[in-house]
């Protein structure tokens, strides 16, 4: 038996170290498939981070232009009781 391994050793060993390389590999892959999901993550978080001040600014604005238009509002209602006061009310 001993003389059969000796004869076969090179193939002993590319088969020992066929199985090796499958083990490693596989948890190396599986490494880099955790790496590969962080780096992801991050990048999804960054977008995230992005549209939420790319939101709020927007929101900031659309406020704005709110307090704009009651403003406007509120001088033509004031505009339109001094007309009624003084040339009476509309007719429709």
């Amino acid at each position: 038996m001993f003389e059969l391994a000796k004869q076969n050793l090179t193939e002993i060993s590319l088969f020992i170290g066929g199985i090796f390389s499958f083990f490693a590999g596989r948890k190396s892959k599986k490494n880099g498939d955790i790496a590969g999901e962080l780096e992801n993550i991050e990048k999804v978080r960054n977008i995230e981070k992005t549209l939420l001040s790319d939101m709020e600014e927007q929101i900031a604005k659309l406020m704005s232009n709110s307090d704009r238009l009651e403003e406007i509002v509120e001088r033509q209602i004031r505009k339109i009781r001094q007309y009624e006061v003084k040339y009476g009310f509309l007719k429709n």
